[in-house]
């Protein structure tokens, strides 16, 4: 098991403002960046900052552009993503953008890795989608989280309809997530979930 807690001290913190109950998906999300080393990863919905830390950290060269408008949630603003990742000294890595992720401009493209939690309703996925979608890389990952909302599920769906997606996972981590992408990535896929599972 990586011990990231205790090469990255002010991890814990940060993982404890969000409530996690496990680290399955954030580790998940960790291993995927290590084995698929992508150049540019988007986030649509930063919150604290927590999964874009993880991904931080286990990020090569490329940038991560992490995305929020924070209209769901008042007591939250982007200091203090900001101030995590640079407690966790990440601040590099990534570009935090406070924008609405239904009407994304700012966003540089090709994406190699999208991580969709910003919203749950059907409509504001397809919005989001819409707005990135002319920037995606030929072969990409979208990961969704909280797959057992039903708007996420149909959204989920829908998307794997895509000529472009011919695998999807569904590992049970926090409460749900979908993996879509080309069989070529099906390896990375797979041992990032095992991984991610043994973590826990």
């Amino acid at each position: 098991m990586l011990d990231l807690y205790k090469d990255t001290p002010a991890l814990e913190e940060v993982v404890n403002q969000t409530g996690y109950k496990t680290l399955q998906s954030l580790m998940f999300l960790y291993h995927l960046v290590k084995e698929m080393n992508p150049n540019f990863i988007l986030e649509l919905g930063t919150g604290f900052g927590c999964s874009a830390i993880f991904m931080a950290l286990a990020l090569g060269k490329g940038q991560i552009c992490s995305v929020d408008d924070y209209r769901g949630d008042a007591s939250l603003n982007i200091r203090i993503p900001q101030g995590n990742l640079e407690k966790c000294n990440v601040a590099g890595k990534v570009i935090l953008v406070e924008e609405d992720a239904r009407h994304l401009w700012t966003a540089p493209y090709p994406i190699s890795l999208v991580f969709m939690d910003a919203s749950h309703n059907k409509a504001d996925l397809f919005s989001e989608y819409a707005a990135i979608e002319g920037r995606l890389f030929e072969s990409h990952i979208i990961v969704i989280d909280d797959l057992f909302s039903a708007d996420v599920k149909e959204f989920a769906v829908e998307l794997l309809k895509k000529d472009c997606y011919d695998i999807c996972f569904m590992p049970k981590f926090h409460d749900g997530m979908a993996v879509l992408s080309p069989y070529k990535f099906q390896n990375e896929i797979l041992a990032a979930i095992t991984k991610g599972a043994g973590d826990a």
